[in-house]
Protein backbone atom coordinates (compact mmCIF):
# COMPACT_ATOMS: atom_id res chain seq x y z
CA UNK A 1 0.00 0.00 0.00
CA UNK A 2 1.31 3.48 -0.83
CA UNK A 3 1.67 6.35 1.58
CA UNK A 4 -0.73 9.29 1.32
CA UNK A 5 0.49 12.36 -0.54
CA UNK A 6 2.35 14.83 1.63
CA UNK A 7 1.15 17.71 -0.54
CA UNK A 8 -1.99 17.03 -2.53
CA UNK A 9 -2.87 18.16 -6.05
CA UNK A 10 -5.65 20.20 -4.46
CA UNK A 11 -3.06 22.10 -2.39
CA UNK A 12 -1.05 22.94 -5.52
CA UNK A 13 -4.21 23.97 -7.40
CA UNK A 14 -5.15 26.35 -4.57
CA UNK A 15 -1.72 27.97 -4.65
CA UNK A 16 -1.78 28.41 -8.44
CA UNK A 17 -5.29 29.89 -8.40
CA UNK A 18 -4.27 32.24 -5.59
CA UNK A 19 -1.27 33.48 -7.57
CA UNK A 20 -3.46 34.05 -10.64
CA UNK A 21 -6.15 35.85 -8.59
CA UNK A 22 -3.49 38.12 -7.13
CA UNK A 23 -2.62 39.18 -10.68
CA UNK A 24 0.88 37.77 -10.96
CA UNK A 25 1.88 36.41 -14.36
CA UNK A 26 4.98 34.58 -13.15
CA UNK A 27 5.61 32.66 -9.98
CA UNK A 28 7.90 29.85 -8.93
CA UNK A 29 6.29 27.24 -6.70
CA UNK A 30 8.65 25.17 -4.57
CA UNK A 31 7.37 22.05 -2.83
CA UNK A 32 9.14 20.92 0.34
CA UNK A 33 7.73 17.42 0.69
CA UNK A 34 9.59 16.49 3.86
CA UNK A 35 8.25 19.46 5.81
CA UNK A 36 4.92 19.64 3.94
CA UNK A 37 5.49 23.25 2.92
CA UNK A 38 4.72 25.14 -0.28
CA UNK A 39 6.82 28.21 -1.03
CA UNK A 40 5.80 30.74 -3.69
CA UNK A 41 8.31 33.17 -5.22
CA UNK A 42 6.59 35.97 -7.12
CA UNK A 43 8.07 37.69 -10.22
CA UNK A 44 10.69 36.97 -12.85
CA UNK A 45 14.41 36.63 -12.50
CA UNK A 46 16.71 39.62 -12.95
CA UNK A 47 18.44 38.10 -15.99
CA UNK A 48 15.15 37.69 -17.85
CA UNK A 49 14.00 41.22 -16.97
CA UNK A 50 17.29 42.75 -18.12
CA UNK A 51 17.23 40.96 -21.46
CA UNK A 52 13.67 41.99 -22.43
CA UNK A 53 14.70 44.99 -24.52
CA UNK A 54 17.67 43.41 -26.32
CA UNK A 55 16.33 40.17 -27.76
CA UNK A 56 16.00 41.33 -31.40
CA UNK A 57 18.69 40.52 -33.96
CA UNK A 58 19.37 43.05 -36.73
CA UNK A 59 21.69 43.05 -39.71
CA UNK A 60 23.55 45.86 -37.95
CA UNK A 61 24.49 43.45 -35.15
CA UNK A 62 26.76 41.37 -37.43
Amino acid sequence: MTAPARISQQDVDRVMKGVARAGFGQARILLDLENRKIEVIIGGSATIDAADGDDQFDDEDR
